[in-house]
């Protein structure tokens, strides 16, 4: 319905179509004229102008003209069921639904319209049920499909749309989510050779998955027993659909298997399905970055840094530019860091930093916005800190302070606390003690964190009685520490 059409063609179209129906149908066509002479298809003919014309009348988005010539076939006719399903098919296109409906309501009450164009009448009805988002009417339908000819042409594609509905039913009710797992069963039971089954495994996964996280978490290993027989019956397709619909079930696993995150079994067996995301042949390399990239996290989580690094480092090489790309950066600096941080070896310890610190500076030469900036940034600074670079250190962490205002992630605020007191700190080491207090003040007159005002007041007070030998103003912050 989306192709173009030559419209001043089509118009010609109707009058040629016209002029042959008008010169040979029975109203006008006098075989005297043309010597007696008469042929029997010629009223077949016809019939195909007629059709042909009220075709092009439609393409022409001329509805009525179309219908008026549809309801010229005569019910003898080849043709008449089709044509009853045309003029059905010229309410829907032009958005009539309640005629579409009534169009296709009478063809099912008609006794003389074969099964199989009542199937299709009550698919098309279902159809535009389902396009208005009348999910359980359309539901019903569906089942009243399957219920006249179980094992019609369309009772399987029926079958698949009945758990589609019942699973599109806004409120996620727990009654609808399990009428629509019982639904797309019976397409993996009755309809085992369906193209749909990969599909209908696909439909339980997500019902399951709403189920254990609306109703009772119980369902997740209900998600990883079905994801594991669709990988069981499809593993070994070389069809493209259904390996993209298998990597969308090992998805929703993933999901399943993140609820016993928390050991490291569940952790290895996200990996092992995520992996299987990557090495399949129809994965986009949207989908691959995404998967390298939860492998990642997955491990920093676990504090596995040296395999997370491998991950990110797989992501960069699979897509360097994916938007990803960045946090992959980031993180391959912090996990170095998270190294240097864990390592008893003093030698060991100064690889890891300058390792994060290269990585953070790596990273910041991309394109990076200002959340990802900060972040990286931050990171830089704590790997220059421990590399006890003072002058590198203050200098990433000032970045921080510049970038704060044009951060839109309010979890990054605790990082630019933090570079506030690390570079009074560093201020303070370098005998610089007013830019110190002036860096404790903005975390005393911006954070909500009483503890953390807390410990500014008590540095202020420190700096003064110390090295500016301002005791007044010390015993002032003392107090108010």
């Amino acid at each position: 319905q989306n192709a173009v059409f030559d419209q001043a063609l089509l118009q010609k179209s109707t009058v040629a179509y016209n002029q042959a129906i008008d010169k040979f149908g029975d109203k006008k066509y006098n075989p005297q004229s043309y010597g007696n002479f008469d042929f029997d298809e010629r009223l077949q003919y016809v019939e195909r102008c007629q059709l042909n014309l009220a075709l092009a009348y439609e393409k022409l988005k001329d509805y009525q003209n179309a219908r008026s010539v549809y309801a010229l076939i005569p019910r003898p006719s080849e043709e008449y069921e089709r044509v009853q399903l045309l003029i059905a098919q010229t309410y829907a296109l032009e958005e009539n639904t309640s005629e579409a409906i009534a169009m296709y309501e009478k063809i099912l009450k008609d006794a003389n319209i074969s099964n199989d164009s009542k199937d299709l009448s009550r698919i098309k009805l279902a159809d535009l049920q389902r396009s208005a988002k009348r999910y359980a009417e359309a539901a019903v339908s569906y089942e009243l499909i399957v219920a006249a000819n179980p094992q019609g042409e369309y009772a399987d594609d029926a079958q698949y749309l009945v758990g589609v509905c019942y699973y599109q039913i806004e409120d996620k009710k727990p009654e609808d989510l399990n009428k629509a797992v019982a639904a797309f069963q019976k397409v993996i039971d009755d309809y085992p050779n369906s193209p749909n089954v990969s599909d209908a495994y696909y439909g339980i996964t997500l019902a399951y998955r709403d189920l254990a996280e609306k109703s009772d978490a119980a369902y997740w290993a209900k998600v990883i027993e079905v994801a594991d027989a669709a990988t069981a019956a499809f593993g070994n397709s070389d069809d493209g659909k259904v390996l993209e619909t298998l990597n969308n079930i090992n998805l929703v696993k993933i999901n399943a298997l993140e609820s016993s995150k928390g050991s490291e079994a569940g952790i290895d067996a996200m990996l092992e399905v995520l992996r299987k995301v990557v090495s399949s042949p129809v994965s986009t390399v949207d989908a691959k970055a995404r998967s390298q990239l939860k492998m990642g996290h997955l491990l920093y989580e676990v504090k596995r840094y040296q395999e997370a690094i491998a991950e990110y480092e797989k992501l960069i090489e699979i897509s360097p530019d994916d938007e990803s790309a960045p946090t992959a950066r980031y993180q391959i600096a912090v996990c170095y860091f998270q190294l240097g941080q864990a390592a008893t070896d003093d030698s060991e310890k100064q690889r890891f930093l300058q390792a994060s610190a290269g990585a953070s500076e790596s990273a910041l030469k991309g394109n990076l916005d200002a959340d990802m900036s900060l972040s990286t940034y931050y990171a830089l600074g704590l790997a220059k800190a421990g590399l006890k670079d003072q002058a590198g250190a203050t200098d990433a962490f000032q970045k921080v302070v510049s970038l704060s205002e044009q951060v839109g992630d309010e979890r990054r605020q605790t990082s630019v606390y933090d570079a506030h007191a690390r570079l009074a700190d560093l201020y303070v080491d370098q005998s610089q003690y007013e830019p110190a207090i002036q860096e404790y003040e903005y975390i005393i007159n911006n954070s909500q964190d009483k503890d953390t005002q807390a410990r500014s007041y008590f540095s202020i007070a420190l700096v003064c009685d110390e090295h500016l030998n301002d005791y007044n103003k010390a015993i002032a912050n003392y107090q108010k520490a």
